[in-house]
């Protein structure tokens, strides 16, 4: 402000052509800033701005301008289009305190923008989010699919007997680990083949389950009243799930066991080195995954957080938007994208992230040292180690495609079906018994 003198009275006046003159040295700053992000100059943009900041630091576009090197963004537009709130950036929030009412306005659509693209996501792609059936699934050097009529298919490693499935019917979900395979039943019953090593495949007496999960040594089962089972090697803890409540989805890594709560949180068992355990401030997730030594959770608004070992920059995800769904490897995690598009980050000394050019995807399968993919024809995909055969599924045809939904609504009919068949053998009992009382 400059202070003039009143020529009637002698008192100071106050006028804001001081602020005017700052606000006019510092504005042809922020314009050559933006031109300059528009090359994506960040450094030179950036540069700028500080002068203009320091020539008017209330001077709201140069935080935006800010805000746009911190994102990475070249145009104003793009502020919209981010897959995580801004809300909260200081860049962001300094922009809206000094912003007068259209500037407020617009840098307030831009948040609008973001929540609103949020919403869609959720809304359209909410049964994707729930995952398909785990209809195909990589394992150790072979790999399983679920086929539309209920048999299952296996191609690669034999060596503990994991690819003895041909027999197994009416199957709804399937499940590769490290060498032994897991099938789900309609009647919520389970079926396991492969190495059976402390008792990973003894599954046998298992009854209302509605998902299952095959680690390295060790097998996971989620029961319809949303307890955990687990069968297997114990070491480290990983099957100490019988206290877990209120579960919706599991799934075995080699060392640990991971649960996604109702709630949206997720707990873990097992070896806790790397941090692969640390999931307990983790909020608003939808599915998650668990590697050999790293674990992987998906958030509703499709992005994706992971802990644990990264020597292989297996969990370097913090930039991936719009997945659907994940998977993760020993050394690698591979994620879907809403357009069916896949992205793959870590070890690719085999070509095991070379998905880059797949389309049509509605579902992926890390493994050992392969990928594979489900298309929504009901063909697969597969890249990586292939000297087993485990990439060999070029051939598959009318693999299964359907929600989680769906296989609860199977297990639920067969439930059903179920509990009016003992309830008709149990009346029938009572008829014989009055008959054979009638006779005495």
């Amino acid at each position: 402000m400059i202070a003039l003198k009143c020529k009637m009275c002698g008192g100071d006046i106050q006028t804001n052509a001081g602020a005017a003159q700052t606000q006019s040295a510092a504005e042809p700053l922020v314009k050559r800033a933006f031109i300059v992000l528009e090359d994506e100059e960040w450094k030179k943009a950036d540069k700028l701005l500080e002068r203009a900041l320091n020539t008017d630091p209330e001077n709201a576009r140069a935080y935006i301008g800010k805000l746009m090197i911190e994102l990475k963004v070249s145009s104003e537009a793009e502020l919209g289009e981010q897959a995580k709130s801004i809300a909260d950036n200081k860049n962001f929030q300094r922009a809206l305190r000094f912003a007068d009412a259209q500037q407020a306005m617009i840098y307030n659509g831009y948040e609008q923008s973001i929540l609103a693209r949020k919403r869609e996501f959720e809304g359209k792609y909410r049964e994707k989010i729930k995952r398909y059936a785990e209809t195909i699934s990589a394992g150790n050097h072979y790999t399983v699919g679920l086929k539309s009529d209920g048999t299952v298919v296996a191609v690669g490693d034999n060596e503990y007997d994991q690819l003895n499935v041909s027999n197994w019917r009416d199957i709804i979900a399937v499940s590769a680990g490290d060498y032994h395979a897991v099938g789900l039943k309609s009647d919520g019953t389970v079926v396991a083949v492969g190495n059976n090593r402390d008792g990973r495949c003894n599954v046998n007496d298992w009854r209302d389950i509605i998902a299952v999960s095959a680690g390295n040594y060790h097998t996971v089962g989620l029961k319809s009243d949303r307890t955990v089972v687990d069968v297997g090697y114990d070491g480290y803890g990983r099957c100490n799930v019988s206290n877990w409540r209120d579960v919706i989805a599991v799934f075995a890594g080699d060392y640990h066991a991971v649960g996604l709560k109702s709630n949206r949180t997720v707990v873990a068992v097992g070896d806790t080195r790397d941090g692969r355990c640390n999931v307990n401030d983790w909020r608003d997730v939808i599915a998650v995954s668990a590697g050999n030594c790293h674990t992987v959770g998906l958030k509703s608004d499709g992005t994706v957080v992971a802990v644990g070992y990264n020597d292989y920059g297996q969990c370097n995800v913090n930039d991936w938007c719009d997945v659907i769904a994940v998977s993760a490897s020993c050394s690698y995690t591979v994620g879907l994208k809403s357009d069916g598009t896949v992205v793959a980050v870590g070890d690719n000394e085999y070509d095991q992230l070379n998905v880059s050019n797949w389309r049509d995807v509605i579902a992926v399968s890390a493994g050992g040292l392969h990928t594979v993919g489900l298309k929504s024809d009901g063909t697969v995909v597969a890249v990586g180690y292939n000297t087993r055969g485990q990439c060999n599924v070029n051939d598959w045809r009318n693999v299964m495609i359907y929600t989680d939904s769906a296989r609860l609504e199977a297990i639920k009919h067969s439930a059903e079906r179920r509990r009016i068949e003992e309830e008709e053998r149990r009346r029938e009992t009572e008829r014989k018994k009055s008959e054979l009382n009638a006779k005495l």
